[in-house]
């Protein structure tokens, strides 16, 4: 079997996972630090076409050294055909770039490697209708012959073919990126984008793109700037009076350092409520007193953030540090939409303190006044850090709108060891805890991303096989409803990389057209003690 032959290791209740399809790129021909950061899935639907068809992105970064010895990033992008299956080993790879990619696409661009600074891509966004690529993430400058230190924001949409899609003047150095310099003066002002998404639609021309992050001010710490533009690449004239601040919102909790997790949006057809509503969940410093807080912004059609339902919303649990990491939404065409935010707790003062899951259901349109929009689970799993990292959601196939199910992974402590937790809630509104279950390969593991299709899910995670050789895990999971519902372990693949020793990483996931079949982004490494390759993998599971 294919599998067998790459390395994986299937274990579980089910032994019918594969991999179908393995591939690397890195930066130069000496292994460096390269990796996957984001990727999506792709159904060219045309039919009786030869494009009918499915496609894999994945986005990330390669390294290679400078001619002074300086390690340089490149924001990479890669699509390769979801149809294909890899019949070539992974042991000998014939040159630096060695995977399957149909097309693929760098910033900075250009056939050799020249990059400045370092860029880096963190997340990605696809058109499902045309097959677009949005990719966000961030871009230095070089200054004074040194490694670059001042970091901004960076946009780039690319066709469904992986080329330039914008036109007209750009930002920085390429005429086809969008960019974000932030407001601080000193040149270590570092303004980084965490997540993108991509609104289709007639809200603005050819679709809206949202972008979000962390941006230096010039006195308030970092805050979370959110920038909109439309399809084109302009920034969208909803947001602002056509001055150089359009389509930019930024935001300060009055005390530290403000950060973004990832963005979202919604609609709402009320009439005095009528338009696309953005959400972003993150963190914000709120000072010595009430230390980190989750907080959860709503920018209303028009990028106001007073009033209703554009508010701030802060998350205080017992004066604890208090975490936002993810965001999902359940979106109904007559309904205003119900938002999750995910993420964890600190809920005792011990030392180590208690860490806790920690999910809000919230109703956008309450505002700051009125009755409080959160609906609050914290889940212990047993004791010690349980991290929630993210966070989706599933529609069931039952009639009764919004029945289905809020999934949410990461990192917990049981009896002493980490290992992925899935908690799963009830989205239909009564607020039960529906299962929750933790998996360990053999010493820690994390469950780093989730998709979830109905009444199933795949988490992509690292697993520690043994001390200094970390994998990549896959775990397949459904839930047997009943009176009392469980979570059910179908099967769970580990990618050991070519060897031992490895720093093998699972870092985001993806349904490909089968429901049971995982496309997962990360990093691999080549050979035993080697630095890791951009990797992107698909694997069949029960």
């Amino acid at each position: 079997m294919l599998a067998a032959a790459l390395g994986v290791a299937v274990c579980g209740a089910a032994h019918g996972q594969s991999l179908e399809f393995f591939a690397r790129e890195r930066g130069g021909a000496v292994a460096r630090d390269d990796k996957a950061v984001a990727v999506a899935y792709w159904y060219d639907d045309q039919p009786g076409t030869a494009n009918d068809r499915g496609w894999m992105f994945t986005a990330g970064y390669v390294t290679q050294n400078d001619a002074e010895g300086y390690p340089h990033t490149r924001l990479a992008v890669f699509k390769y055909p979801a149809d294909v299956n890899n019949t070539a080993t992974a042991t000998d790879p014939p040159g630096p770039s060695y995977g399957q990619a149909e097309a693929f696409a760098y910033y900075p661009p250009g056939g050799s490697w020249t990059p400045v600074g370092q860029h880096a891509a963190t997340a990605m966004a696809v058109d499902e209708l045309t097959g677009d690529v949005y990719v966000t993430g961030y871009t230095t400058l070089e200054e004074n012959g040194d490694n670059g230190t001042d970091a901004n924001y960076i946009i780039v949409k690319y066709d469904k073919d992986l080329g330039d899609a914008w036109t007209g003047t750009g930002w920085g150095s390429v005429a086809t990126a969008r960019g974000y310099d932030g407001t601080a003066s000193n040149p270590d002002g570092d303004d980084r984008a965490v997540s993108i998404a991509f609104v289709p639609g007639t809200f603005d021309t050819n679709g809206t793109v949202l972008v979000t992050g962390a941006s230096a001010g010039a006195s308030t710490g970092d805050d979370i700037v959110t920038l909109r533009y439309d399809g084109d690449g302009n920034p969208s004239s909803h947001w602002g009076t056509g001055g150089e601040d359009t389509g930019i919102r930024r935001w300060d909790g009055g005390h530290g350092d403000d950060t973004a997790a990832e963005v979202g949006w919604f609609v709402i057809v009320d009439e005095d409520l009528a338009g696309l509503q953005t959400a972003i969940v993150g963190t914000s410093d709120q000072g010595s007193t009430r230390h980190l807080d989750r907080v959860v912004l709503c920018y209303d059609p028009t990028g106001a953030h007073s009033g209703d339902p554009g508010w701030a919303k802060l998350y205080d649990n017992s004066g604890g540090d208090d975490y936002g990491t993810g965001f999902a939404k359940f979106q109904e065409s007559t309904e205003t939409p119900v938002l999750y935010a995910c993420g964890h707790s600190e809920v005792d003062a011990a030392s180590p303190p208690d860490v806790d899951f920690v999910v809000s259901r919230i109703n956008p349109s309450n505002g700051e006044t009125g009755t409080d929009p959160y609906f609050t689970w914290v889940y212990d799993f047993g004791g010690g850090a349980d991290e929630a990292l993210d966070i989706t959601i599933s529609a069931s196939d039952n009639v009764p709108i919004r029945a289905g199910w809020v999934w949410i992974t990461g990192r917990v402590a049981d009896n002493g060891m980490a290992k992925a937790g899935l908690l799963v809630l009830d989205a239909s509104g009564s607020g039960n805890v529906v299962g929750a279950t933790v998996y360990s390969y053999a010493g820690a593991t994390t469950g780093n991303a989730v998709c979830a299709f109905m009444g199933s899910c795949m988490i992509a995670g690292t697993t520690l096989a043994s001390i200094g050789d970390a994998d990549v895990v896959v775990l397949w999971y459904h839930l047997a409803l009943g009176t009392d519902p469980t979570l059910v372990l179908d099967g769970a693949a580990r990618f050991p990389g070519n060897g031992n020793a490895n720093s093998d990483e699972g870092l985001a996931i993806a349904r490909g057209l089968q429901t049971d079949e995982a496309i997962v982004g990360g990093a691999t490494t080549y050979s035993s003690g080697a630095l890791t390759d951009l990797s992107t993998l698909r694997i069949t599971g029960p």
